[in-house]
C-alpha cells in the first residue's frame, strides 16, 4: 500500500508537534527565530522556513506572513498564529486571551501587517 504524501506529513505532525513556519529570507523572522527558537522547540514545536518543501506544501506558496501547522495539517497565519504560539508561553498567555477582545484583536491584526509591511527586508523577502 502507498503512503500519500499528505499521510506522510500529517504522520510527520503527531511525531514531532506543530510547526511555525517563518519566512527564512527576512532579517527579523531569522532573528526571532534565533531568539525564541530554543525556547518553543522546548514546548514541541518544529520550526522551518517557508521556503522549505513542509513550508511550501502548508503555505500555498505564499510568503507573506508566519504559519503555524497545528493538529492534522490545520493552518492558521499571521496574529491568529501569534495567538496559538503564546497559549504556550507562560509571559505570554495574557495575549492569548486579550486577542479574543475584538478591539485588541484589531489593534494586534494592524500592528501585525505593519510590522510585516516595514520588516526591513530587502526584494528576497517577497512581501505581497
Amino acid at each position: 500500500m502507498k503512503t500519500t504524501k499528505d499521510e506522510i506529513l500529517i504522520r510527520s505532525w503527531e511525531l514531532t508537534g506543530p510547526w511555525i513556519l517563518y519566512d527564512g529570507h527576512c532579517p527579523l523572522c531569522r532573528r526571532g527565530e534565533r531568539i525564541f527558537g530554543a525556547m518553543l522547540r522546548r514546548r514541541g514545536f518544529r520550526l522551518e522556513t517557508l521556503q522549505s518543501e513542509v513550508g511550501c506544501y502548508f503555505s500555498g506558496g505564499t510568503e507573506s506572513e508566519m504559519k503555524v501547522v497545528m493538529g492534522r495539517g490545520k493552518t492558521v497565519g499571521g496574529v491568529d498564529g501569534l495567538l496559538y504560539i503564546s497559549g504556550f508561553v507562560w509571559w505570554a498567555a495574557p495575549m492569548r486571551v486579550l486577542g479574543k477582545v475584538s478591539a485588541v484583536r484589531a489593534l494586534l491584526e494592524r500592528a501585525y501587517r505593519w510590522v510585516a509591511e516595514h520588516r526591513g527586508c530587502d526584494a528576497a523577502c517577497h512581501v505581497r
